[in-house]
């Protein structure tokens, strides 16, 4: 789905795999904040027709837009048709879109370590690389890299996933140098924030609290750090931990074993 046009004079953010969990939360409450919002999914048009809807019926303004980020030529489709649809390109991308499947050194393969830095690092570098290229028109434009709290307390559960990851937290203070003063970038790691997949029932509800601070963090706490994020200028090359001081209580496994 698409939008028509718009005369709006907000600003535009692109949010990657926001059709649901995260990122449809980050998406709503930019959209909140007044942006324009580009609600990015691969395959998945009924959740993403339902963040839309919301974001719309909350007063906001939203598109839809479909790409496999791994294909260049529908990564530049997708960003042209925010620039006709909003009449300006994104000031504000979110590298949200992430690939996490398990595996450790004595089961990883290249496939896996292929297809997590393809999603998680390559399709964030070269989408940064476009939406870059000129100065934003606000001369204040923000890209906001979504790492992992494991990445401040490591542990060896999902080998490929944390690698690419890594790979994601060098580029976010690279860039946060190279493309100043006219674009700031940051990261935010959440921690244990949604149940994943495949967690046994009252799994997620058992661990989540397990942290610090005695509270987990929620995807309205996410959204909230990116909206500190975009709306404080003096903010660059920064990752903020969202994960009730998880990373200060360092475990040897990964949520999903505990």
């Amino acid at each position: 789905m698409q939008a028509e046009r718009q005369d709006e004079t907000g600003r535009v953010a692109l949010v990657t795999g926001a059709a649901r969990r995260l990122g449809a939360a980050m998406a709503m409450r930019l959209a909140a904040d007044g942006f324009r919002v580009a609600v990015h999914h691969r395959g998945s048009p009924e959740a993403v027709a339902e963040t839309v809807a919301k974001i719309q019926g909350a007063g906001g303004t939203a598109m839809a837009v479909r790409a496999d980020l791994e294909d260049i030529a529908a990564m530049d489709a997708m960003l042209a048709s925010i620039r006709h649809a909003f009449g300006a390109a994104p000031e504000v991308l979110v590298n949200n879109a992430s690939v996490f499947e398990w595996d450790d050194l004595a089961s990883v393969t290249s496939e896996a370590l292929l297809r997590h830095y393809r999603t998680n690092t390559v399709a964030a570098v070269l989408l940064t690389r476009r939406v870059t290229a000129a100065p934003p028109a606000s001369g204040a434009g923000v890209i906001v890299n979504l790492l992992d709290q494991k990445l401040l307390a490591p542990n060896p559960d999902h080998l490929s996933y944390t690698l690419s990851k890594y790979a994601l937290l060098g580029f976010t203070e690279l860039m946060a140098r190279a493309l100043a003063p006219h674009w700031r970038v940051c990261g935010i790691a959440p921690g244990y924030t949604l149940p994943a997949p495949e967690a046994p029932p009252g799994h997620f509800e058992r661990t989540r609290d397990d942290t610090p601070l005695r509270r987990g963090p929620t995807p309205e706490d996410v959204a909230d750090t990116l909206s500190y994020i975009v709306s404080n200028r003096a903010v660059t090359g920064q990752v903020f931990a969202v994960d009730g001081g998880a990373f200060m209580a360092p475990a040897s496994r990964d949520y999903s074993f505990r």
